[in-house]
């Protein structure tokens, strides 16, 4: 069985997130698949702690040149891995820093191409190295692929393979209470529009709030936001809203945004640009209501089960929004066909469908 090779740079970046939880999905549904290695021996990633492929380092005070100590025994355990056998090396980000010590076919994974469509905000990642190296490249949807030719037009379209991903989150909503997803329990007391993750610029958070603003007002509604503390720029614009007392925002673990998920009016998400949105999968799996932008990959994602408006228009994203709160049945639609759309979509068939391009790249056929 051909063996995979994956270093720990996203595990490095990350302590939870969307990069960090595909490899840990392709790892644990890769049995009877291929085999794989790790490199690196130490991070704080949560879900390589699950595994148990990486550990955090054993000394928990910080001491001056602790983070160099752990990327040079890192550095040194990558190295020796690469020596090993191994038949194909997928890297978990775009550091180039292995590439030189690296005689097997690369199969890369792009994400997005947010980067490059926003590199005044975000500067520009060094993909370019490792995309025109790779045997093989992953894009994980069209619209990906689509943005990456339109960047790197002189890559080969036929060696980029789109393969969706999953989520852990199986349905296990009964379709038939979905008018009590409403009837809220203790926890969360009043109705409330969920949004989620980080709010970077082309994350369109503050339209959303000028959109959304004026619904929590007329409705009694309330917000409820996850990821890092607002910032004093975002506070004050709440501030000026008149919802700063109507929203709120925290850290959560999967089960406790499962829960935020459940029991919100709707979910809406108003990125400019996103490569996938697994979001969109954690909203269908939980039969939360989704309201989403028509732009980069949504549709091709959500398809008839969300509610699309334009994510620059502030008129256009609270009327859909308005549109959404206001009727059960139409909440009721879009999750029954929300669960329909999720059945397109597994780890099991995404880690099938990788494995089948590491086949193609350890042969080197299109």
């Amino acid at each position: 069985m051909m063996k995979i090779f994956y270093d720990n740079q996203v595990f490095i970046i990350q302590k939870i997130g969307g990069v960090s939880r595909y490899f840990c999905e392709l790892i644990k549904h890769s049995t009877g698949l291929f085999n794989y290695s790790i490199g690196g021996i130490f991070s704080e990633n949560i879900y390589a702690h699950e595994i148990g492929f990486h550990k955090s380092y054993p000394v928990k005070e910080d001491f001056e040149g602790k983070w160099d100590l752990q990327k040079q025994i890192n550095v040194e355990d990558i190295t020796t891995k690469l020596k090993d056998c191994y038949d194909v090396y997928h890297p978990t980000y775009y550091n180039p820093m292995f590439i030189d010590k690296v005689d097997k076919p690369i199969v890369l994974t792009v994400y997005d191409m947010i980067h490059e469509f926003f590199p005044q905000d975000l500067g520009i990642l060094n993909k370019k190295t490792f995309i025109e190296k790779s045997t093989r490249i992953i894009a994980i949807s069209e619209c990906t692929k689509n943005d990456l030719l339109r960047f790197y037009p002189h890559i080969n379209p036929d060696k980029v393979s789109v393969i969706y991903l999953g989520t852990s989150w199986n349905t296990s909503i009964d379709l038939q209470s979905v008018s009590h997803f409403n009837m809220l329990p203790a926890s969360h007391s009043s109705p409330y529009i969920l949004f989620t993750g980080n709010r970077e610029k082309y994350k369109n958070f503050t339209n959303f709030i000028l959109g959304v603003a004026p619904l929590l007002l007329k409705y009694n509604l309330y917000l409820k936001c996850t990821g890092r503390s607002f910032t004093n720029a975002e506070n004050d614009l709440l501030k000026q809203q008149k919802i700063f007392d109507r929203t709120s925002i925290q850290l959560v673990n999967d089960c406790e945004l499962k829960e935020l998920y459940t029991n919100a009016l709707c979910f809406v998400f108003p990125s400019l640009y996103e490569g996938f949105g697994i979001p969109i999968l954690e909203a269908f799996a939980c039969g939360c209501p989704l309201v989403l932008s028509n732009t980069s990959c949504f549709p091709e994602i959500a398809a008839d089960a969300g509610v699309y408006f334009d994510p620059n228009s502030i008129e256009d994203m609270r009327v859909k929004i308005d549109k959404v709160i206001c009727s059960e049945t139409l909440r009721k639609d879009l999750v029954s066909k929300g669960f329909e759309r999720l059945k397109k979509f597994s780890w099991q068939k995404c880690t099938e469908q990788t494995a089948k391009v590491y086949e193609s790249a350890r042969y080197n056929k299109i």
